[in-house]
């Protein structure tokens, strides 16, 4: 997006991928305002945005958590403003496959491609439509692929809604 002359924010809860963004970023003279920081907090204000871009993040947090950032990114949005977010189905491999924490949501996953990366919330359709509610305009897709020749499938929820004007 900055290569195509759009303002970017980025935000990161480590410190270390957030320096890897800005070195990438300085070799190809780009900007982009990229801070440390708590998602469920973003650091911008009222209504900043014309369009926030959640890639897989929100599945890393318990569903209560995923209230307060969506709730955050309809803080950040201006009226009008466009929201994407993809998460991983409760069809994706590794569903089941750990410590139940809440609905969907496991720590220790032992296999399949969340296995290793701490506590994962594999969302059913309910739970979709419940955190996004409050938008517009949703429109609620799947993208899917397999692996292992095939024989696993990994899901995403896209999601693209809307701020009410």
């Amino acid at each position: 997006m900055a290569r195509e002359g759009f303002a970017v924010s980025a935000i990161d809860g480590s410190p270390t991928a957030v320096a890897r963004l800005r070195d990438r970023l300085a070799s190809e003279r780009l900007e982009v305002d990229a801070r440390v920081g708590d998602i469920g907090e973003l650091p911008w204000a009222d209504g900043t945005f014309d369009a926030v871009i959640d890639n897989a993040v929100v599945y890393c947090n318990p569903f209560d958590a995923c209230r307060r950032i969506v709730a955050e990114v309809d803080r950040v949005l201006k009226p009008g403003g466009r929201f994407l977010s993809a998460n991983f189905t409760d069809r994706t491999w590794g569903y089941g496959r750990g410590r139940r924490v809440e609905p969907g949501g496991f720590d220790d996953i032992t296999e399949g491609p969340l296995a290793g990366k701490g506590f994962s919330l594999l969302f059913g359709r309910a739970q979709i439509d419940e955190l996004y509610a409050g938008f517009a305009e949703r429109q609620i897709e799947r993208l899917a692929w397999t692996l292992e020749s095939e024989t696993q499938l990994v899901e995403l929820w896209v999601v693209t809604c809307q701020k009410p004007a």
